[in-house]
């Protein structure tokens, strides 16, 4: 099958390999939009660090071929990875490494929404009178918590993923995303060694269920709230609540694996063992 978009001139200009069309079906899926063309950019279609992660993940698993994250950063276009896909699968095309990209970001041309999170825009005001379209996370702690280390570990995922940090607001040429600058991340403390023990895990889901279907500040944002239950000095449990506009069920492992990393390495003593991102936004050159 040829999947066709108009080109920036106007004329329709159809995908030209299998795996130009393997690549175009992946996005869409991932970002939840029509289909795109070979020379649509990643990131102006509303694509982040999370979703990037997520399309190198299963272009492994389809084109079984070993790409670091950072070629989505270099080769943002359809056609730009599907070149590098095939470069890498001959068997010459081993390429030597490349360094890092890094691209400036235009803050004055704020990114428009993704075809999903305009979905959940437009139906923010009744959203708002239901149940939120939440993803709600609980991880157990077993043993000893280094509480300062469980929040550094949260205040490095927060910063390193802009999609966490990220609000909505309407613009005269439509609605557009609004990245804040990282902050300090609250960590609210619910201590339920008071009760019973039997009755400890069953208040931690029913706060879980309640906290689960509040909703967000669009405009305000940010779009997750986290909370930390105590229920004995061995045994904690942390509530990670975030929106579907900026995470998925996939999303959900990334997070825990990350996560995970951080907490282990900041307890001995180590600095963080996740490599740095590129710049997650991309704009036109002007």
């Amino acid at each position: 099958m040829v999947l066709e978009i108009p080109a920036a001139s106007g004329e329709r200009r159809a995908l030209r390999s299998p795996v130009e069309e393997i690549v175009a079906g992946l996005w869409s899926e991932v970002l939840g939009i029509p289909p795109v063309g070979p020379d649509d950019n990643f990131f102006q279609l509303g694509g982040h660090s999370l979703s990037a992660a997520q399309v190198i993940s299963r272009m492994r698993q389809v084109l079984q071929v070993d790409l670091p994250l950072r070629v989505l950063f270099e080769a943002p276009t359809v056609a730009g990875l599907a070149a590098e896909v095939e470069r890498r699968r001959r068997p010459d095309g081993a390429p030597e490494p490349p360094a890092i990209a890094s691209f400036r970001q235009d803050r004055s041309s704020p990114p428009p929404l993704s075809f999903a999170q305009e979905r959940y825009w437009a139906g923010r005001r009744a959203e708002a009178r239901k149940a939120a379209s939440n993803l709600p996370t609980a991880m157990l702690f077993e043993g000893p918590l280094d509480l300062v280390c469980l929040w550094r570990a949260l205040q490095e995922v927060v910063d390193r993923h802009e999609v966490l940090r990220t609000s909505f607001r309407d613009d005269p040429a439509g609605p557009v995303q609004v990245v804040h600058p990282p902050s300090p991340v609250p960590l609210p403390i619910v201590d339920l060694q008071q009760l019973a023990p039997r009755d400890r895990m069953e208040e931690t889901r029913r706060w879980s269920i309640l906290d689960g279907q509040g909703h967000f500040d669009y405009e305000r944002g940010p779009m997750f709230r986290l909370a930390l239950f105590r229920l004995s000095e061995r045994e904690n449990v942390l509530l990670f609540v975030v929106h579907h506009s900026a995470f998925d069920g996939w999303s959900r492992s990334l997070l825990i694996g990350e996560l995970s990393a951080l907490y282990t390495a900041f307890r001995e003593g180590l600095p963080s063992p996740l490599p740095p991102l590129a710049v997650l936004w991309l704009v036109p050159d002007r």
